[in-house]
């Protein structure tokens, strides 16, 4: 199950946090680009590129980023 604003206090074996890499937003916003969500039945592949992947199948637009500083 998919939800907004997930957190998690527990860790995971292998992974540790870096920090926050930046935010995106929910709705289109003038020279916003969409951000592609990709899944091949194991993990996710994010994009900014439309296309076919090999493997993957197109779940949804996760949502809106800027691709250089505003």
């Amino acid at each position: 199950m998919r939800t907004d604003n997930t957190t998690t206090n527990g860790s995971y074996p292998g992974y540790h946090l870096e920090g926050v890499e930046g935010y995106i937003y929910k709705s289109e916003f003038p020279g916003t680009v969409p951000l592609y969500r990709y899944y091949n039945w194991t993990e996710h592949y994010y994009t900014t590129v439309s296309g076919s992947y090999p493997g993957y199948h197109s779940e949804e637009i996760e949502g809106y980023l800027y691709k250089t500083k505003p």
